[in-house]
């Protein structure tokens, strides 16, 4: 399931930030990177690892002798969760228990609410951290509008830095942690920041309402069908987009969080062209991700992230009106 030497190698890597004290959070081994195939991924939040196994034919004894690993390279390690393919939706504690498990993280002095057992992720995506930093660096006194927020992790950067946050989900469950993480930060709490919506209809109804914002993200999962609309950034970003530029204030930002793995960096920056091809728009710079997230290549993946370091792919663009 894991070799030793790759995973000797990623512990290698990531010396400086295992020795870090306090609730920090970092992406240990990736897998799909970094091993042979089939191999985990593995995240550290605080004093809990994370283990992403999609191999659903892992026997105890290799579960024990990565929990063993785990042990080993991870100092003052009180937890770790298992979330195999199949059953990631909730994951089970295999080392420690649910008592120990880490419900917060800080990434920048920034406290995030995490749940580790709760969803097939983390709730708290460890490749946009450098998003994050960007938001709260640029945030001061600005109006942005947080689509597909999910937890809310952007939204409480950029509101840290100073922004008036709006923060839209159709989950609600979400967007509670969300709230939890800007509690935990001292932020005022209001329910006109939290949209617990549907894309295509909040998108629509802020159009009609005349609403404008100084920065935009959209963070969109690869696919999605509802009522209201499909999601579909792999064949239809640029439309996706253009329901939203009307709400980017004159000469504000819109920006785009792209991380299908089959769509490549040339792929993804076509579109963006696509929107950008009326002049009103332009692409201003692209984002990558923390150093922990690209890890030297083991073998090709699906499709090629160049000029992009990785298959998370973030783009700032500068937008004028008509």
């Amino acid at each position: 399931m894991i070799d030793d030497a790759s995973f000797s190698r990623a512990v290698s890597l990531r010396a400086d930030l295992i020795a870090q004290p306090g609730d920090r959070a970092f992406r240990l081994y990736d897998g799909p990177r970094e091993g042979e195939p089939g191999s985990p991924t593995i995240e550290v939040f605080g004093k809990t690892a994370v283990t992403f196994v999609r191999s659903s034919e892992v026997t105890s004894d290799e579960k024990a002798l990565l929990v063993a690993k785990l042990q080993q390279s991870l100092p003052g390690l009180r937890a770790v969760v298992w979330k195999q393919k199949g059953a990631f939706d909730t994951g089970t504690v295999v080392f420690g228990s649910e008592q120990d498990v880490t419900r917060r993280v800080e990434e920048a002095s920034i406290k995030y609410c995490v749940r580790l057992l709760a969803h097939h992720d983390a709730t708290f995506f460890l490749d946009t951290a450098l998003l994050r930093a960007y938001l709260r660096e640029t945030g001061a006194g600005k109006s942005v509008l947080n689509l597909f927020a999910y937890t809310g992790s952007l939204g409480v950067a950029a509101a840290v830095g100073g922004a008036r946050v709006v923060n839209v989900d159709k989950n609600r469950i979400f967007l509670d942690q969300a709230k939890t993480s800007y509690g935990m930060n001292g932020l005022h709490i209001e329910r006109v920041h939290f949209k617990a919506e549907d894309f295509f209809l909040a998108s629509r109804s802020l159009r009609k309402s005349g609403a404008a914002f100084d920065q935009v993200v959209v963070d969109p999962p690869p696919f999605a069908a509802g009522k209201s609309g499909v999601v579909d950034v792999v064949n239809n970003l640029p439309a996706l987009l253009n329901k939203v530029r009307p709400l980017v204030k004159d000469g504000g930002e819109l920006i785009v969080v792209n991380n299908a793995l089959f769509v490549s960096g040339e792929e993804f920056l076509q579109k963006i062209a696509e929107v950008c091809a009326d002049g009103y728009a332009k692409l201003e710079r692209t984002i990558g991700v923390p150093a922990d997230c690209r890890a030297p290549l083991a073998r090709p993946l699906p499709s090629d992230p160049a000029p992009f370091e990785h298959p998370t792919k973030i783009a700032v663009l500068r937008l004028r009106k008509k």
